[in-house]
């Protein structure tokens, strides 16, 4: 709280950033009566300190907030707007899940693990997969692996690590098998 204070105090966010700071009376006190201890004080103060945090957290590690609103009503579309646009250039998993599960489909399908033909079917996932996912449009570096193994009780153990922001960045591992054969793809998302 104390954060969020020091920047309503400051004046540190931008003008039009802080929403319900609405009109004050002559003497300087919010509207609504009994002044400082009057809920219309309270509920406002509250109301500042909010968005002060809302700013904080949206514009961290900038220099200044990508938009200023000049009216107090519209912070919340501006949030929502951002919202929206952080969820397109987002690594969004279940997307890139159901992506990496129809390239295993169509280039496996029914198929019987036929060891001729497991070169032809990894390159085939890791291609459709990354040819549906550069069509998403998003800033992302991708890279797809495929592993293919046959059926026959040995074990398989695998392990990633990466060093990258987690609030951009992102990984989706599908494992999918039918009867004769495993097929795991991972998908790293590396935002540009």
């Amino acid at each position: 709280m104390r954060i969020a204070r020091r920047v309503v105090e400051s004046g540190a966010a931008p003008r039009g950033l802080l929403p319900c700071e609405g009109p004050r009376r002559d003497d300087g006190r919010l509207p609504g009566g009994g002044g400082d201890n009057s809920r219309a004080a309270v509920g406002m103060e509250v109301c500042r300190i909010g968005a002060a945090l809302s700013w904080l957290l949206c514009c961290a590690g900038e220099a200044a907030p990508s938009l200023e609103m000049p009216e107090c009503h519209s912070f919340h579309l501006y949030l929502l707007e951002r919202e929206r646009g952080q969820k397109r250039t987002s690594f969004v998993v279940d997307e890139v899940s159901n992506i990496i599960k129809e390239a295993i489909e169509s280039a496996i399908g029914g198929n019987a693990y036929q060891h001729s033909k497991v070169n032809q079917w990894t390159t085939s996932v890791v291609e459709q997969s990354l040819s549906q996912l550069t069509k998403l449009g998003k800033p992302f570096k991708y890279i797809v692996t495929c592993v293919i193994m046959q059926k026959n009780g040995a074990g398989l153990h695998t392990a990633s690590s990466c060093f990258w922001d987690n609030s951009s960045d992102g990984t989706c591992t599908v494992r999918w098998e039918n009867k004769t054969m495993y097929c795991i793809v991972s998908a790293f998302g590396l935002a540009i």
